[in-house]
């Protein structure tokens, strides 16, 4: 009986032991993120840049994206030991007046950005 206790334990331990290198490569897998950037209008905007950063430390995550003329980008993002996800910012846009807005992003897929206009634009 002791033998089979000790065997059940010895097998569990040796999943457990096995299986957190996985979870761990996994919480810190590059992610791919795409997605649109539009006006108030719902107008795609090209040529925007978007970067993107740690929220652990704010150290840059795998560059910048730019958007295509259908206001389209995507991007793969990922810094080895990150925890608390990452901070996707469009560039200003001032040659139109546009401000951005920050997203935070913790997994991969979709991230869509509508501009607004800045403060002292029509």
């Amino acid at each position: 009986m002791k033998r089979r206790r000790w065997l059940a334990l010895s097998a569990l331990l040796f999943l457990a032991a096995a299986l957190t290198p996985l979870a761990l490569a996994a919480q810190n897998a590059p992610l791919k993120v795409y997605g649109t950037v539009v006006d108030k209008d719902g107008k795609p905007v090209a040529a925007v840049t978007i970067a993107f950063m740690s929220a652990d430390n704010g150290a840059t995550a795998g560059g910048a994206a730019v958007t295509d003329a259908q206001g389209n980008y995507t991007q793969v993002i990922g810094i080895p030991g990150n925890k608390n996800g990452y901070f996707a910012t469009p560039a200003p846009v001032n040659r139109i007046g546009l401000e951005p807005k920050r997203a935070k992003i913790t997994k991969s897929g979709r991230c869509d950005f509508v501009l607004q206009r800045g403060k002292g634009t029509k």
